[in-house]
């Protein structure tokens, strides 16, 4: 059904202070039930939903990790489909190049764009040190069902500078708890 990413504040944390600045930010730090995470989280952690909006489908995080459709290549399909409706061979390849001009134009775009959102993440982890956080715990999960449903971490990875970030943000893997720590 949907992305959606949570966040994992930990004990001491200013929860007024880290809220405002997920505000400031464009996200939440919305309180959460979930037990089957929260069993998972050490004592005195909290469990957040940081959507703002409906849900996280455009977010970059984890964007280079997503799974594929094992589907049949679009090109291959496209030109069958206008083939069908009696197009030329001639008249096929042009389309088909002009849309492959296109996908090019809006993968720039989608690159730009997710270069963007990566640095608006570690902007707000690096906020976060002024609500004595010292680290910011996201999590990626595809949901197809209610946010409380049970989801097994697969891993705790820790990360320790915004460099490290800029290379995780979008290679995250789902169910993978990844502990973004702010640097002094």
């Amino acid at each position: 059904m949907c992305y959606y990413i949570t966040a994992v504040l930990p004990s001491g944390a200013s929860q007024s202070d880290a809220q405002a600045i997920a505000e400031r930010h464009g996200r939440n730090l919305k309180p959460l039930e979930n037990p089957g995470v929260q069993r998972q989280l050490r004592s005195g952690e909290l469990y957040r939903l940081t959507t703002a909006g409906h849900c996280d489908c455009d977010t970059s995080l984890g964007v280079l990790t997503r799974r594929r459709s094992p589907h049949q290549s679009q090109t291959e399909l496209k030109a069958r489909k206008l083939a069908a409706l009696g197009w030329s061979s001639a008249k096929i390849e042009r389309a088909i190049s002009q849309s492959a001009q296109s996908q090019e134009r809006n993968a720039l775009r989608a690159k730009r764009s997710a270069e963007a959102d990566t640095e608006a993440w570690i902007a707000f982890i690096q906020e976060l040190r002024s609500a004595r956080a010292p680290y910011l715990g996201l999590l990626l999960h595809f949901y197809d069902g209610a946010l409380s449903q049970n989801i097994q971490l697969k891993d705790r990875i820790p990360v320790s500078s915004a460099s490290q970030a800029r290379e995780v943000l979008p290679r995250m893997a789902e169910d993978t708890l990844y502990e973004f720590r702010t640097e002094a």
